[in-house]
């Protein structure tokens, strides 16, 4: 498909094509450091960043490919649903997905429309790329909250969400889960794709990936809390994909009380509570460590350009510490606002 007959998922080159700029620079910089016979300190760090950058446009292209459509998963999902709710469903890749997937079902498409990482976002460029699937005629679009879904209980026979829940605050992800269940039937169906740490999100979008979103594990735990019952999972583009049954109103009271008794939280619970109410979430995370990291960098080559004796290999190094140094301060600042708040809550009980 080509021009007016395109799908238009709305991810701009930034997100597509974005690693060609650092790649650019890095390889620029190394021919610049070999012509003027530049100290192996200075060009190889400059090469490794270009290869990882590199790395990270090929994983972009070739792996996660955000603007092209995707295909069902999982074969089980969904085979015989007559109604299927889409969760933050964007400029509608997942329900195409689903519909063409599942021709039998009428799909429900809900968001907030307001991403700003997706150009032109809003109902009139979904409508469109659903003509031009050519399966308009089985969606209804409507805008709305996951978190307080405008639907009653067990009106959908499935649902599916990708790459939204986990754009979440921590205190708003079991709430979107338990809507979720809400709406399904008793053997209702969740189709959940999450993106999750591992290498090659590491490489496409730095190691910060893994303090901006949640493990396999986590979403395991609260699906499990939620009143979901796992089925299969797997990965696709490099995310990780979850198909769920809800359970039935007994057997999830029954697993309430299971978690109940399984007693007190374990210390590591404890230390990610404490982080994930007092570090900085998401995007702001990222921002604060990628600017730590070039303030690192800057300071390590203004002192060479001042000083002059010191050594490009500690240069290199200075590189490779304010790529993390960020991640430290972080932990610093979050464990300084738990000891005030913890003070700050004795001081009120003793008065």
């Amino acid at each position: 498909m080509d021009g007016k007959n395109a799908l238009d998922l709305g991810y701009s080159w930034v997100w597509t094509s974005g690693h060609l700029v650092p790649t650019a620079a890095f390889a620029g910089g190394v021919g610049i450091a070999w012509f003027f016979g530049a100290s192996v300190w200075v060009w190889v760090p400059l090469l490794a960043l270009a290869v990882w950058a590199l790395a990270g446009l090929l994983i972009s292209k070739l792996l996660i490919r955000v603007n092209d459509p995707m295909s069902l998963p999982s074969s089980e999902y969904a085979a015989s649903a007559g109604k299927i709710i889409d969760l933050g469903c964007g400029a509608g890749r997942t329900s195409i997905m689903v519909g063409l997937g599942r021709p039998q079902a009428q799909i429900t498409l809900l968001d907030n429309f307001s991403a700003d990482y997706i150009q032109g976002h809003g109902q009139e460029k979904t409508l469109r790329n659903f003509q031009v699937a050519g399966i308009e005629g089985r969606i209804t679009i409507q805008e709305g909250d996951f978190r307080g879904l405008p639907f009653d209980d067990g009106s959908f026979d499935a649902a599916v969400s990708s790459y939204a829940i986990d754009h979440l605050d921590p205190q708003d992800i079991p709430v979107a889960l338990s809507e979720a269940r809400r709406v399904l039937s008793s053997d209702g169906e969740f189709l959940l794709m999450v993106i999750v740490p591992n290498i090659w999100m590491a490489i496409a979008y730095t190691p910060a990936i893994f303090h901006m979103f949640r493990t396999r594990g986590y979403w395991r735990r609260v699906l499990d809390e939620a009143g979901f019952q796992l089925s299969s999972e797997g990965s696709s583009r490099g995310a990780a994909w979850f198909l769920l049954r809800a359970r039935g109103a007994e057997s999830s009271a029954f697993e309430g009380v299971r978690s109940v008794s399984k007693g007190r939280a374990s210390s590591a619970d404890m230390v990610r509570g404490v982080l994930k109410s007092h570090l900085p979430q998401g995007r702001g995370a990222a921002r604060f460590m990628q600017a730590t990291g070039l303030a690192v960098v800057t300071a390590a080559i203004f002192l060479q350009g001042v000083q002059g004796n010191i050594s490009w290999a500690w240069i290199a190094i200075f590189i490779l510490v304010g790529m993390h140094v960020g991640v430290v301060l972080l932990l610093l600042a979050a464990v300084t606002r738990w000891l005030a708040n913890r003070k700050s809550g004795q001081q009120t009980s003793s008065s």
